[in-house]
């Protein structure tokens, strides 16, 4: 009894060192996101971040000035918008606030308004400075809340959505009834035009005085003066584009940016006569931008500046200028260290920090500034991948200069880029890879799909290449023109001594589970590693297996680790979700989590006391598998009968065993996926699954 009390101790002793006070937060360069952005004469840039803070900039966003000066504690600005009058205006809660540019100071014109917060509600100010919303309105000389009413036989004093078209015309679209409505400067709903019902308002041209709207498929235009409607097409495609923006520049030039349910359904248009037809438009910065502008400014010359997370991008001449958004609104996604700088990676952009400095800058290269997450090997080579123009770069690892990979000549368009940890580069199309372990120089065949097949991740051990493709794992000796394939069910990671892991997933009724097993250059007895509901996400570090769930972090090597998650703050769903984690070239873990970085506090060779041990071990194994002729069986425990049960739930056969060891006969069943349903001598029973072939 003492012995096993002392035992518990030491238990819980192991599990208070392995909780949550190992993970210590990592400190990292945080970027702002601008949740609203408004451009001034060329030179001013309003900000409201996502957390909730205004800046202001009067160079453009080098230097950037905290404006929250006059706002109440308890207010959160909304709908920052520069008003006709020229000036900025935002409410917060009930409040409406004016923004004094000369003392960066907001005050506040109205209290307790009566302003709805729907988000057609944005409030809108004429060129006399008086405030239109969706029921009512404020004239400048009071402040005081005046109704909308008709002129003529319409009843309806609620009339819809407000724009502010110029000086002289305010007009309200009203959705449901789908008509245009002009407005007098006492509230006086005038001139009623119809137009179509259940459109969504974009833009207003002063030059064209043309009115855009969309309907997720077409552009409509619309002419104040002459009340012609005109309807284009804006792709031809058969994709909604739910949100639709429209930016003129100053030869009134319009560029059309509409946003798909999809990322790869986002477009670009440009027009020279007003939205009637499109032009090609090549500028170098908007080649960056394939997917939805959400917030750009034309500049001067043809130049152009564009809000995109974490930073402002804008041209002069052919050179680029990058300035970073202020706030501390968001972590990295990801980082990798190298000897001159660390790269941070958020959303699909990369941002350095040289060593010894307090700086980060936007990485920009060839003019380009969207990147995928990058990827170090084993040599300390940095890979980075730019979608756009499908380019693949590298810096070496003492070197602080990015080389573009050498492309290689592909029958069809290369649609992937991919390295593994032992730094040998692959490039594919639609039919074939080909790799390089040269950087490009020399390009070698590899492998050609059948049709309909792909791959997303390749390892090289040796000579050998490792891939999953249609749920079998591909094994290419191109030296020796050798393939073999193997039908495990997901193959998930080799290391450079060809041991690999590989799961299987046994449905249930309310939920399946995952298991996950580990196999020595795909001989012997494959040894379970882990089981449980959840599955895992894999990386290969140190040529050790390391894969995570937001349950903690699994270290598979020589002996099995768990690094707990207990610890890590909950996000705002009460939830620990780990994105990505990291082993860097000193031995020391981070996880990547919704709120932040964090590092474990000890390094992870040091392992004597720091974790568990998992201590997992097989219940029962049935291999190879797939099979053609017969499973071999081993079970920890005895085993009283096995029975073998088809995918549609059908027993096909039942067998008495009374053994640990035993080999099954299955040269007689047709091909297929089957179950193993193994009854104890303990009176339970456990599941598996094997192939036929």
């Amino acid at each position: 009894m003492k012995a096993f009390v002392i035992i518990n101790l030491l238990f819980a002793i192991l599990y208070q060192t392995s909780n949550g006070q190992n993970w210590l937060k990592y400190p990292t360069p945080t970027i702002g996101v601008s949740k609203y952005i408004e451009f001034y004469k060329d030179s001013m840039i309003l900000i409201q971040s996502t957390n909730n803070q205004c800046y202001v900039s009067f160079d453009l966003g080098q230097k950037w000035t905290l404006a929250m000066e006059g706002i109440s504690n308890k207010d959160v600005l909304t709908n920052i918008t520069l008003g006709k009058d020229l000036n900025f205006y935002s409410r917060g809660g009930s409040n409406i606030y004016k923004y004094s540019i000369s003392n960066n100071y907001w005050v506040k014109l109205i209290g307790d308004c009566d302003c709805n917060s729907a988000p057609e509600d944005e409030l809108q100010v004429d060129n006399m400075g008086n405030i239109y919303f969706y029921y009512n309105f404020y004239p400048s000389s009071t402040y005081k809340k005046s109704n909308y009413y008709p002129k003529n036989a319409d009843p309806y004093y609620y009339i819809g959505e407000i724009i502010v078209l110029n000086s002289e015309k305010i007009v309200n679209y009203h959705s449901e009834r789908g008509t245009i409505n002009f407005i007098d400067r006492d509230g006086g709903i005038n001139q009623s035009i119809n137009l179509l019902k259940h459109l969504k308002y974009i833009f207003f041209s002063d030059h064209f005085q043309n009115m855009y709207f969309h309907d997720n498929k077409n552009l409509y235009i619309f002419n104040i003066n002459t009340f012609q409607v005109d309807s284009i097409m804006l792709f031809n495609y058969s994709d909604n584009y739910n949100t639709v923006k429209i930016f003129q520049n100053l030869n009134h030039d319009l560029l059309i940016s509409a946003g798909g349910a999809s990322r790869y359904t986002d477009e670009l248009l440009y027009s020279k006569d007003g939205g009637f037809s499109f032009v090609d438009y090549d500028h170098f910065v908007l080649r960056n931008l394939k997917y939805f502008i959400d917030n750009l400014h034309f500049l001067p010359d043809n130049n152009v500046i564009v809000a995109v997370p974490g930073a402002l991008i804008r041209s002069i001449g052919m050179q680029t200028i990058e300035s970073i958004l202020p706030g501390n609104n968001s972590d990295p996604n990801y980082f990798v260290k190298s000897m001159y700088a660390d790269y941070f990676f958020y959303y699909d952009q990369i941002f350095y920090k040289p060593h010894n400095t307090s700086y980060i800058k936007p990485l920009v290269i060839d003019n380009y500034f969207k990147f995928s997450k990058p990827f170090k090997d084993n040599e300390g080579t940095i890979h980075i991948f730019n979608s756009i123009i499908n380019t693949h770069y590298y810096k070496l690892r003492n070197s602080s200069t990015w080389i573009k990979l050498i492309a290689p000549i592909l029958k069809y368009t290369i649609v992937r880029y991919l390295t593994d940890y032992n730094g040998v580069n692959y490039a594919m199309d639609s039919t074939e890879i080909v790799y390089t372990k040269n950087k490009g120089i020399t390009w070698n065949a590899l492998y050609k799909f059948p049709e309909g097949h792909t791959t997303y991740d390749i390892t090289s051990v040796d000579n050998l290449f490792y891939f999953e493709t249609n749920n079998a794992l591909t094994i290419i000796d191109p030296i020796n023109s050798n393939s073999t394939v193997i039908q495990i069910e997901r193959f998930v990671a080799v290391n450079n001594t060809k041991k690999l892991i590989y799961y299987t997933y046994i449905p249930g009724i309310v939920k399946g589970f995952y298991k996950y097993y580990l196999i020595d250059s795909l001989q012997g007895v494959p040894r379970l590693i882990y089981q449980s509901s959840k599955g895992l996400t894999s990386r290969v570090f140190n040529n050790s297996f390391w894969l995570f769930n937001k349950g903690g972090v699994y270290n598979f090597s020589n002996k099995d680790y768990f690094y707990s998650s207990q610890g890590l703050p909950d996000n705002s769903s009460g939830n620990i979700f780990i994105s990505d984690i990291l082993l860097d070239e000193n031995n020391y873990l981070y996880a990547f989590t919704d709120t932040g970085v964090y590092v474990y506090r000890d390094k992870i060779n040091d392992q004597t006391t720091k974790v568990f041990d998992l201590g997992l071990k097989i219940s029962q194994i049935a291999y190879p598998n797939p099979a053609s002729t017969q499973l071999n069986i081993v079970s920890e425990t005895q085993i009283e009968s096995i029975e073998i049960v088809s995918i549609d739930s059908k027993i096909i056969k039942r067998i008495e065993v009374n053994k640990n060891i035993y080999v099954m006969d299955i040269s007689n069943l047709s091909s297929g996926l089957y179950y193993l349903k193994y009854f104890l001598n303990s009176g339970k029973y456990s599941l598996g699954k094997f192939i036929k072939i």
